[in-house]
């Protein structure tokens, strides 16, 4: 079982990457970052770095307000952020250009098709 502090760090990072999208809506097409970053791959690193850096100035005020928690409220933190995350994920899949969407679509077809549906 993880430590109070462990945890309270895992649900920080979580958290962050929570709210990532964000940050990166605001960003990723921006003229001054698109002129600094051409390369949509480095972009994307370039702006999770400075999101990542950005916010680890508040891990303490963080944990300072978590600390008060208890273990079981924070395992529920800890899968509410979980889920938000992989919604979030979702929703990019989702939402993903029609020329992605036919390898996944496909791929459902397939796995639909060996379950005999």
């Amino acid at each position: 079982m993880a430590t109070a502090d462990k945890l309270i760090r895992e649900i920080f990072e979580l958290d962050r990457d929570a709210m990532y999208s964000g940050h990166r809506q605001l960003y990723v097409n921006d003229p001054r970052v698109v002129q600094a970053h051409p390369d949509p791959a480095l972009r994307e690193r370039a702006l999770l770095g400075s999101w990542r850096k950005s916010t680890e100035r508040h891990y303490q005020r963080y944990r300072v307000a978590c600390a008060e928690m208890s273990m079981d409220d924070l395992v529920r933190l800890q899968a509410m952020l979980k889920r938000m995350i992989a919604a979030e994920r979702l929703h990019v899949i989702l939402d993903a250009p029609a020329s992605n969407k036919g390898h996944t679509q496909e791929a459902s077809r397939t796995r639909d098709t060996s379950r005999g549906m």
